[in-house]
This record gives C-alpha cells, structure tokens and sequence, in this order.
C-alpha cells in the first residue's frame, strides 16, 4: 500500500508541479548517455529522408532541431549542406553531439 501511494504522489508531483516535472525530466536525460541504441544507420537514413521530404528545406533556410539528442538526424542535414542549430534539455547528450565527426 506504501508504494502505491508513493506512486500516486509522484504522479501528482509531475502533473501538478512543473518545476518538479523539470527537475525530473532534466535528472533522467542528464544521465542518458546514449538514445536510439537500438536504430541503425539505415533507421536515421530513412528518418532523414522523410523529414526532408516533409519540411521540403532549401540549402539556404535555417532549421532548428528541437530535443536534438545526440544530433544523429540534424549531422545527416549538416553533412548534406543544411544550416542547422540543435538544443537539447540533457547536456550530457549536447556534449555527445559536439564529438560528431
């Protein structure tokens, strides 16, 4: 019964304060190391693709990705010419992103 309850509280916490949904959201990506370990080059390949095909970007707009993780999609835009700038809430994950080749 203690443990239901602190899940309740928990999820009262988050859905009613957003300062303790921030603080919860920044902890968890600022200790995620790696996203999208399970997709392969092919899998960001085609997410690639369909974004482009999407947004339907001229080489001379300026895109923003927003949540960027570690850049995988915004260093395909990058690499094919693109002007892009990345954000993202977990610094851990910017840093990975700033080692891209």
């Amino acid at each position: 019964m203690i443990n239901k309850f602190k899940i309740i509280f928990k999820m009262f916490l988050e859905n009613c304060s957003p300062k303790y949904s921030e603080h919860v959201t920044s902890v968890f990506w600022n200790n995620a190391t790696d996203t999208h370990s399970d997709m392969s080059d092919n899998a960001f390949n085609f997410y690639y693709e369909e974004i482009s095909k999407l947004i339907s970007p001229k080489k001379s707009d300026e895109i923003l990705d927003y949540g960027c993780g570690s850049a995988e999609i915004s260093g395909l835009f990058l690499k094919n010419g693109y002007k892009i700038d990345c954000c993202d809430i977990s610094t851990t994950l910017i840093e990975n992103a700033k080692k891209m080749d």
